[in-house]
């Protein structure tokens, strides 16, 4: 939920100069600090983004194998992890800009989702 927190934060943090993104996978795709905050997009960020989507993926699928494992009591805790995906859908659009695409779900697509996965869905 996080990485996915930080992809969708993107366009705001860039904007004010700050860059959360792993420095690892910015450097492997020729990726600097000042490429992001000076709007310089290009390929590097665009993979860099598809590599940390990919990332979150792998952990969500680590997650819901072991989801059977989590007490009742806590599940409540982890529904925000069900909009993981749909926002991954969003920014895998075509069109999607990483700088000026505001991610986010309908309200109404955002709660049915959280109803779904409350039910266990």
């Amino acid at each position: 939920y996080a990485l996915t927190g930080l992809m969708r934060a993107f366009p705001w943090h860039a904007a004010e100069g700050q860059v959360y993104l792993p420095a690892d996978i910015l450097a492997r795709n020729g990726v600097t600090r000042e490429d992001i905050v000076r709007g310089r997009g290009g390929p590097g960020v665009d993979y860099s983004l598809k590599e940390l989507r990919a990332l979150a993926r792998i952990h969500l699928r680590k997650l819901n194998d072991l989801s059977a494992t989590v007490p009742a009591a806590i599940r409540p805790a982890f529904l925000p992890v069900a909009l993981v995906e749909p926002y991954l859908r969003v920014m895998e659009r075509r069109g999607y800009d990483p700088y000026r695409t505001i991610v986010t779900l309908s309200p109404l697509r955002r709660q049915w989702t959280l109803w779904r996965a409350s039910r266990g869905r």
